[in-house]
C-alpha cells in the first residue's frame, strides 16, 4: 500500500536517531558506557552557557545583560549564537545532575529532524515516496560535518532546518506560498546567526540554480526574483530584533570586518577526492581540509548523474555547477573568507561544508529516480573512476587514508555497482533494490559513526558523565557556594 507523507520522514528521523545513538554507543556513551558528549569547548564553554540559560529560565534573570562573567558583559550577543535555539528549553525538564544527558537528547532530536526534514524536501521536490528517500535522508543526518561537529549543539539548527528552508523556497517558486518559507529562513537566522548567514549565501546560489535547471520565460524569471527577494527580506526582517543589537554588540570585538587576502589554494584540488572517503579522520581544530564525506554512493552516483542522458542538460548542468562552486569554495581561499563572513575561523575549518554534503545527496537521489534507466557504460565508467583514484592514492598519496578507508570504501562501490547494473538490466526490482540499498547504507553511517567517535575520543577524549557535574570536587564547591550565600 502507499505510504503516506508523513510516512518516510518519521521513518527516516527515528531510524538517524537510532542510527546516532548506536555510533555514540561504541564509543561508550551513558547510557551504553560511562562517558558523555562533553568535548573540546562543549565540555568548559557550551554546556555552561546551556546551564546558565537554563537557570535564568527557571529562576528569573534577564537577557540583556549579564553581571556574572567579569565585571559585567551583554549577554544578548551570547544568546544570539549560542543559546537561541528552541529546543534549548527542553533542559528545563532535566535536572542539574542530568545536564549531559539533556544535551545528548537535545543533539539525538536535531539529528533526527534533520533526517526527517530532508526525506520531506525530497518527496515535495520530486513526489516519490520509498525507501531510497530513507537512505538519502540517513545519510545526510550521518554525513562527515554531523559527526565531527556535533558537539557544536548550536549550528545543528541550521543544518536540521536546511532542507526544509530549500523544500519551503521550492514551494513559493511553485504555488507563490509565502509564509512557509518566511518562518523557515527566520527560524535559521533566530537559532544561529552565523551558520544561518551562510545559508543565506547557498540560498541565493541554490536561486540561480533554480532559474538555471530549466527554461523559464523572462516573465518568469521577474516573477520568481520577486518572490524571492520579498520573501527573504520578510524572514530575515523577522529576526532584526536579534540580529541588529547582537551586530552592534560584535561591532568592537575581534570577529568584526575582515579584508580580501591575496587569490592562492588552500590546498591542492586533487586531496578533496580523499574527503569523500569511508573512515576519514574528522577535521576539528587546524586541519586543512574539510568534513565532507556523506556515504560512498553519492560519490560512485556522481559521475553517473553527470553522463546520464535521461537527465535533461540544463538540470545536470546546474547541479553540477551549483556543486562546483560549494566545492571550489574549499579550495580558494576568497570564496573560503566570503563564506566565513571576511572573518577567518579559529580552528574548525570550512563550517558551511554541509552544503556540499547536501547538494552532493541531492545529486544522487536524482541518479536513482533514474537507476532503472541506466546505462552499463556509465556504471562500469564510474567504478573504474573510483577504482583508479584509490589506486593512485595508495600508491602516491602521503599515508593519510589507512587500509580501511581505501578498501571498505572499494568494497562498498563495488556493492553499489553490483545493485545498480541488477536494477537497470532488470534483473532486480525497485522495491528489493531499495530496501537492500537502505541496509547497506545504514550500516555504512553507523560504523563509519562509531569510528569516527572512537578517533574523536583519542585525539580530544570524551569526559566521563559521573566526572561532569557530580563528583567531589563539584560537590565540594557547590557547598563553599551555598556557605557564601548563607554569610552574605
Amino acid at each position: 500500500a502507499k505510504k503516506g507523507p508523513l510516512f518516510y520522514p518519521v521513518f527516516s528521523g527515528v531510524l538517524a536517531v537510532v542510527c546516532m545513538f548506536l555510533a555514540l554507543s561504541y564509543m561508550g556513551v551513558y547510557p551504553v558506557g560511562e562517558k558523555s558528549t562533553m568535548i573540546v569547548d562543549m565540555h568548559h564553554q557550551y554546556a555552561p552557557l546551556l546551564s546558565h540559560l537554563k537557570d535564568r529560565i527557571l529562576h528569573g534573570g534577564g537577557f540583556l545583560y549579564d553581571f556574572e562573567v567579569g565585571l559585567g558583559v551583554s549577554f544578548l550577543p551570547l544568546f544570539g549564537y549560542y543559546l537561541s535555539s528552541p529546543l534549548n528549553l527542553l533542559l528545563c525538564l532535566f535536572p542539574d545532575s542530568m545536564l549531559t544527558d539533556g544535551i545528548l537528547v537535545i543533539t539525538l532530536i536535531k539529528v533526527g529532524l534533520a533526517a526527517a526534514f530532508f526525506a520531506a524536501c525530497l518527496q515535495y521536490i520530486y513526489h516519490r515516496r520509498d525507501l531510497s528517500v530513507v537512505a538519502c535522508s540517513l545519510m545526510y543526518a550521518m554525513m562527515m560535518y554531523m559527526l565531527a561537529y556535533f558537539w557544536n549543539i548550536m549550528w545543528l539548527d541550521v543544518v536540521m532546518i536546511l532542507p526544509l528552508v530549500v523544500m519551503c523556497f521550492e514551494k513559493l517558486m511553485r504555488e507563490g506560498k509565502y509564509l512557509p518559507y518566511i518562518l523557515t529562513l527566520a527560524y535559521a537566522l533566530y537559532a544561529n546567526y552565523y551558520i544561518g548567514f551562510m545559508l543565506c549565501l547557498f540560498m541565493v546560489l541554490y536561486f540561480l540554480f533554480y532559474l538555471l535547471r530549466r527554461r523559464r520565460t523572462l516573465d518568469r524569471v521577474g516573477k520568481s526574483f520577486l518572490r524571492f527577494a520579498v520573501g527573504s527580506l520578510i524572514g530575515g526582517g523577522l529576526v532584526m530584533f536579534l540580529l541588529l543589537p547582537v551586530a552592534s554588540a560584535l561591532g568592537d570585538t575581534s570577529a568584526a570586518g575582515g579584508s580580501m587576502p591575496e587569490m592562492t589554494n588552500n590546498f591542492d584540488m586533487f586531496n578533496l577526492l580523499g574527503r569523500h572517503l569511508y573512515d576519514v579522520t574528522p577535521t576539528i581544530r587546524s586541519g586543512n581540509l574539510p568534513n565532507i564525506y556523506c556515504g560512498i554512493l553519492p560519490l560512485f552516483l556522481l559521475p553517473v548523474f553527470i553522463t546520464q542522458k535521461s537527465i535533461p542538460l540544463r538540470r545536470r548542468l546546474a547541479f553540477t555547477a551549483l556543486l562546483a562552486v560549494v566545492g571550489f569554495s574549499f579550495v580558494l581561499n576568497q570564496f573560503d573568507l566570503l563564506w566565513h563572513g571576511l572573518h577567518s575561523p579559529n580552528d574548525l575549518p570550512y563550517r558551511f561544508s554541509f552544503l556540499y554534503s547536501f547538494v552532493l545527496i541531492l545529486i544522487a537521489y536524482e541518479t536513482l529516480t533514474h537507476l532503472q534507466w541506466l546505462s552499463l557504460k556509465s556504471i562500469v565508467v564510474s567504478f573504474v573512476a573510483i577504482l583508479t583514484y584509490l589506486v593512485i592514492e595508495e600508491r602516491f598519496g602521503d599515508d593519510a587514508y589507512g587500509f580501511d578507508s581505501i578498501y571498505i570504501s572499494l568494497l562498498l562501490a563495488l556493492i553499489y555497482a553490483v545493485i545498480a547494473v541488477l536494477v537497470s538490466r532488470g534483473k532486480l526490482y525497485w522495491r528489493p533494490a531499495t530496501c537492500l540499498l537502505l541496509l547497506v547504507v545504514t550500516a555504512e553511517m553507523v560504523f563509519n559513526g562509531g569510528a569516527v567517535f572512537q578517533t574523536l575520543n583519542n585525539e580530544e577524549y570524551f569526559t566521563k558523565r559521573a566526572d561532569y557535574v557530580d563528583n567531589d570536587n563539584t560537590r565540594a564547591i557547590q557547598k563553599g557556594v551555598d556557605r557564601m550565600k548563607e554569610l552574605g
